[in-house]
């Protein structure tokens, strides 16, 4: 099955299993401490205890009364779909370690798509 992405494009829709949104879930909650640390205080996206409300209200404040003249917004087209697998196990090796982290963000990332009861692997 296919859900649409911009005006033209599709992409297929992944429905991970109960298990998987269960393991998915721990492993959130493993890796959530370790890269916390990274962002800086001004980013919001997809971040425990911060909202878009909040985003939006930080960028009034800078831009109303600290004199903030610019605002870049940048979507990174088919990132998820792009990114380099290899890179990103090499950027999870500098700080995991947990070999079943390690096994179930591999097996995510080989993930398959089945289609017309054929499973493709892009």
């Amino acid at each position: 099955m296919y859900i649409p992405k911009g005006k033209t494009e599709k992409r297929p829709l992944g429905i991970p299993t109960i298990e998987d949104k269960v393991l998915q879930e721990g492993i959130r909650r493993v890796l959530n401490p370790i890269y916390e640390e990274d962002f800086r205080s001004f980013s919001y996206g997809l971040r425990i205890g911060r909202s878009c409300h909040q985003a939006i209200e930080y960028m009034f404040k800078e831009v109303s009364f600290k004199g903030m003249h610019y605002i870049i917004d940048a979507d990174i087209k088919n990132y998820f779909g792009s990114i380099d697998h290899g890179l990103l196990r090499e950027f999870l090796d500098r700080r995991v370690k947990d070999s079943v982290v390690r096994k179930m963000t591999d097996k995510w990332l080989k993930a398959g798509i089945l289609e017309d009861e054929q499973l493709y692997y892009p």
